[in-house]
């Protein structure tokens, strides 16, 4: 990662931004003492998560597909106690 300074950060602005399209990722400091205010990432791709099935893992599968719209909450059952 490499570290910049807000006004390197400001009057190379394109240039960072073609860098992080690239994967590059930048750390920008304050101009005073060099602390790091912040981080200007390339964006990761979101990572999948897979849910354990408790009991009944290794001896059924589920699967959802693209599109399925119920939340958590709806797919459990759970009813919030009034």
């Amino acid at each position: 990662m490499k570290t910049i300074s807000v006004d390197e950060f400001k009057a190379n602005f394109a240039k960072v931004i073609n860098h992080v399209k690239a994967g590059e990722n930048f750390a920008v400091n304050n101009n005073e003492n060099k602390e790091v205010i912040g981080y200007f990432l390339a964006k990761q791709p979101a990572q999948k998560l897979k849910r354990k099935l408790g009991l009944f893992e290794g001896k059924m599968k589920i699967e959802f597909k693209p599109g399925f719209k119920m939340t958590d909450e709806e797919f459990c059952g759970y009813q919030p106690r009034v």
